[in-house]
């Protein structure tokens, strides 16, 4: 048998310690590098993640935010409307007392009262007028205190005249009592 040969022509390379350190090194160091930018790839997937759930979350914030405003535009529209009512309800209710008010004095007031004037204003009533006689406004006083529909009943003045009794009565705070009418 033929002996073969093994021919290298490059020359042989001494290889002493250090340069055996270095050589462990740097291939150490190129494991490194490739785990260090693994992790940095992984650190830069991971940011670009929460990135996009804090955009997500801004969104959702910014399209709340935009409910929000206009769910208060329509409440405040909403409460305005309700106080509207509210001040109706209450004007509603104050003309109907004084529609009753009136009703009440015109079905008890006496045939031989001649009026000047009948006023009222917030829940006060002014009757200024005339009478032959002064018994019937004595009388008219008296129903008026019996009938009890006003809180206040004051005879302002009673003066002789060339007509004959000219009087001023104040009535104020008229309340209707349940289920009764005025009698006649």
């Amino acid at each position: 048998m033929r002996k073969k040969y093994n021919i290298n022509l490059l020359e042989k390379q001494n290889t002493d310690l250090y340069q055996v350190i270095i050589t462990f090194v740097l291939g150490f160091f190129k494991h490194i590098l490739v785990i260090t930018q693994i992790v940095i790839l992984a650190v830069f997937l991971y940011r670009m993640k929460i990135d996009v759930e804090i955009k997500d979350s801004l969104s959702m914030y910014y399209g709340n935010k935009v409910v929000v405003e206009s769910s208060q535009d329509i409440v405040r529209d909403y409460l305005r409307k309700v106080e509207l009512m509210t001040n109706i309800d209450a004007k509603l209710k104050q003309e109907e007392n004084e529609a009753a008010a009136l009703e009440y004095l015109l079905s008890i007031f006496p045939q031989n009262f001649f009026l000047y004037e009948l006023s009222f204003a917030n829940d006060s009533y002014s009757i200024r007028g005339v009478s032959y006689d002064y018994t019937t406004i004595m009388k008219f006083y008296n129903r008026l205190n019996s009938d009890s529909f006003f809180e206040e009943i004051d005879l302002d003045s009673v003066q002789r005249s060339e007509l004959g009794f000219d009087f001023i009565f104040k009535l104020s705070n008229f309340s209707q009592k349940d289920n009764e009418g005025p009698e006649s």
